[in-house]
């Protein structure tokens, strides 16, 4: 199981914009390397994640950009 993987189903798709996909990214290579030393597997890099897996850091990143 990886750390990074927000729970929780993928809901709808949102707006799709480079500037929000570039911060969603920055937020999930924020937390990615938190994990380095912490004796868990690595994450996958962003290139590889499914679309919905994306579109949830896009969302938790606007939860936490907002809130």
């Amino acid at each position: 199981m990886n750390c990074l993987r927000p729970a929780g189903p993928p809901g709808p798709a949102a707006d799709f914009s480079d500037e929000r996909d570039a911060a969603a990214r920055a937020l999930y290579d924020e937390r990615k390397n938190l994990l380095v030393g912490l004796m868990v597997p690595a994450a996958e890099p962003w290139e590889e994640l499914p679309e919905g897996l994306k579109e949830r850091w896009r969302r938790i990143n606007e939860l936490t950009a907002t809130g």
